[in-house]
C-alpha cells in the first residue's frame, strides 16, 4: 500500500471513531474562489464560521470549491452580502 493510500486511510479510521465522514477529494481542486471567499469572511469578521462550514461541506462533497455561485452562497449564509463577493470576484470592489 502506497503512503498516500496509509495517510488516507488512517484519517478515515480517526473521524470514524469520531462519528465524522471524511471523502477523499476527486481531483486536484483550484481552491483560489474558496480562499478568496474566506479572506473576504474575515475581514468581516465571520472568518471561523466560515471556515467551520467550508471545512465540513468539502469533505462531505456537499460543495464545489471551484463554484463562484456556491461560495458566495455560503458566504451570504453567514454574513457578508453575495453582490460583494461578485464584485470583488471580478476585481471591481472599490479599494480603501
Amino acid at each position: 500500500m502506497a503512503k498516500d493510500s496509509l495517510l488516507i486511510h488512517g484519517r478515515r479510521r480517526w473521524a470514524n471513531k469520531r462519528g465524522l465522514t471524511i471523502k477523499g477529494p476527486q481531483k486536484i481542486f483550484n481552491s483560489s474562489i474558496a480562499a478568496i471567499g474566506m479572506l473576504y469572511a474575515q475581514k468581516k469578521g465571520k472568518f471561523r464560521v466560515y471556515h467551520d462550514r467550508m471545512y465540513e461541506r468539502f469533505w462531505t462533497r456537499s460543495i464545489d470549491i471551484e463554484d463562484k455561485n456556491a461560495v458566495a452562497a455560503l458566504l451570504a449564509e453567514v454574513g457578508p452580502m453575495r453582490t460583494t463577493f461578485s464584485c470583488i470576484l471580478t476585481g471591481k470592489e472599490r479599494r480603501n
